[in-house]
């Protein structure tokens, strides 16, 4: 909630006291003052008629008018609408090179993340221009279109990582022939402007053309390089089981989905030599300056407010009549209401009328509690959490929501009542709506929140296989928490101590034999309460048939309720069982 003009809050608080002051000074002098006017006689009947509680009563609901109507003056304003509006924007694409390079860390604290946060300041830069993206490596797609919704397109940005094009390799051709499809369609005296985030390292020996044909339909190409020309290498995690290369940090693979050993190694050539990745400046700059744009290093903290001034913010910005923008609501109407509705009980209200005190305090809270129902709510909410009462705050919250769905800190309030009620797959539900935000400070402490509820579910589960997956989505916002704030330890201790239990859970699952001796007793646990055995007949080999005829069934797998063969001991069956015996 805001005020379009606050200063008419101290002017009613001004007024309020006026009043107040003036009606003490009449009720002191009241004889006084109508012996000015009228009789002695007179005096006193009028004063008889109109008891001490009336007088007040009445003075109340003059300051509760202007009050209020003071308050409407101010124009408070809260909950958003959106609105077609025929706003004059820029069009601007942002294309971001995902190719394996981006891991490089000559930038801190990559490439990658770094690029992201450059991103997020253009946006803020740009408040009311038309943003879209397009990430690209050996191939490109626009993943968001042209919208002003900025914080849609954030989540966009936050998504962006070098594992999400398949196509090795970095083709600026694909990126501008994206940029001219996506810009298909807009009228002719729009300018169409493309900022590019790439090191340079090009693989495509047609992006030079397709430079040319975006200047002949008129597309302006910014260039931002993201790197340093003495360079670094390039780090990666090999799969052990396909050797595919993986973004360092991962859990599994993301071919084969198998667990990945901790470790970092280097991206190398045919020949075995580490592969230093450099910024090719002098590739960025002939793009730029060939379609009428420039080329700028990513280096300080003010290059995207040069480049926003410099070359975006001179452009002649288009008349968009689709644009959708997010007003806020006036609520004037509900003070004014209210005030006009206690200057009009004040005015009929009829003189020396002996109703009780309470019936018209009554009167006056009944008047007033449409305009302070929202405020009440919130308040009752924050007390119930204070107290203990994590469910009633929950349903206090929830019911807030329903009237503004989209307020981020209701989301995050609500989460952190669920959470503290036991309800985690609620306080997930609402921390993931509170990341709806700018706010970067709410953000880390959504992130934060997020992981601990993340945990409590693994934490809630006995099954190691269940436990594994949801923990490492826990590790995963830990991990967003401390890149937001990296000074937080409260973030980093939860992130290496999740994942510590992940370490546990994994070793667990390698507990299962695959090999059981004669006679031999082996013992494996799948949980906490249950322990399962498996024994093999006969004791030795010596009371082994000549011929024998063999029948086993080993459940030597358990998992949901579920038991069954593994494939290891199917494996070495197989390969033991001889010729023309059973099995």
């Amino acid at each position: 909630m805001n005020w379009g003009y606050p200063g008419y809050i101290t002017l009613s608080i001004l007024l309020a006291l006026l009043v107040l002051g003036g009606s003490v000074a009449m009720w002191l002098h009241r004889e006084r003052v109508l012996a000015l006017f009228v009789s002695k006689d007179r005096v006193q009947e009028l004063t008889a008629a109109m008891p001490g509680w009336e007088y007040w009563t009445r003075t109340g609901l003059i300051m509760g008018a202007v009050i209020l109507g003071c308050l409407a003056l101010a124009s408070p304003r809260w909950g958003y609408v959106l609105e077609k509006s025929n706003a004059n924007s820029l069009d601007i694409l942002i294309a971001v090179d995902t190719s394996r390079s981006m891991l490089a860390d000559d930038l801190v604290p990559s490439r990658m993340k770094r690029t992201q946060l450059a991103i997020q300041e253009l946006l803020k830069l740009g408040e009311g221009d038309r943003f879209g993206l397009i990430p690209f490596a050996g191939s490109a797609f626009l993943q968001c279109p042209l919208t002003v919704d900025q914080e849609a397109l954030r989540q966009h940005v936050n998504l962006v990582n070098v594992d999400l094009i398949p196509e090795g390799g970095t083709h600026l051709g694909e990126a501008i022939d994206a940029a001219m499809e996506a810009f298909e369609g807009h009228e002719q005296d729009s300018h169409k402007v493309l900022v590019l985030f790439s090191d340079g390292e090009d693989h495509d020996e047609n992006a030079l053309a397709k430079v040319e044909e975006a200047t002949q339909k008129g597309l302006r190409i910014f260039t931002i390089g993201a790197g340093t020309p003495d360079g670094e290498l390039i780090p990666v995690n090999y799969c052990p089981n396909c050797e595919s290369p993986n973004q360092p940090g991962r859990s599994r693979c993301r071919v084969c989905n198998a667990y990945l050993t901790p470790g970092q190694e280097f991206i190398r050539d045919e020949n075995g030599n580490a592969v230093r990745s450099r910024l090719n400046e002098s590739m960025l700059e002939e793009l730029a300056e060939t379609t009428g744009g420039f080329y700028l290093r990513l280096e300080g903290a003010q290059t995207m407010e040069v480049l926003y001034k410099n070359g975006l913010a001179p452009l002649p910005k288009s008349e968009n009549t689709s644009t959708m923008v997010r007003r806020q609501r006036e609520r004037y109407q509900w003070p004014l209401a209210g005030a006009v509705g206690l200057l009009l009980l004040e005015l009929l209200w009829p003189m020396g009328r002996r109703c009780r005190p309470a019936t018209a305090t009554a009167v006056i809270l009944a008047l007033l509690l449409p305009c302070s129902l929202e405020a009440a709510t919130l308040k009752q909410a924050a007390q119930q959490y204070q107290k203990g009462e994590f469910a009633l705050a929950l349903q206090e919250y929830e019911e807030l929501l329903r009237h503004d769905p989209g307020n981020p800190k209701l989301h995050y309030n609500a989460g952190a009542a669920a959470y503290q009620a036991g309800k985690h797959n609620e306080a997930a539900r609402h921390f993931r709506g509170a990341l709806r935000t700018p706010d970067l400070k709410l953000q880390h402490r959504a992130f934060y929140n997020l992981g601990n509820t993340r945990f409590q579910l693994g934490e809630a589960m006995k099954n190691p296989e269940d436990q594994i997956p949801v923990w490492e989505e826990a590790a995963d916002h830990f991990e967003a928490a401390t890149q937001l704030n990296p000074q937080d330890p409260g973030a980093q201790r939860n992130l290496k101590f999740v994942r510590h239990k992940i370490d546990e859970a994994k070793r667990k699952l390698e507990q299962l034999s695959d090999e059981v001796p004669l006679d031999g007793i082996t013992r494996f646990k799948q949980d906490d309460e249950k322990e399962y055995t498996l024994r093999v007949w006969p004791p030795n080999r010596e009371q082994i048939p000549e011929r024998p005829y063999w029948r086993m069934f080993a459940l030597d797998h358990y998992a949901h309720g579920v038991a069954k063969v593994s494939d290891s001991i199917r494996a070495e069956a197989k390969a033991l069982s001889p010729t023309g015996y059973g099995g």
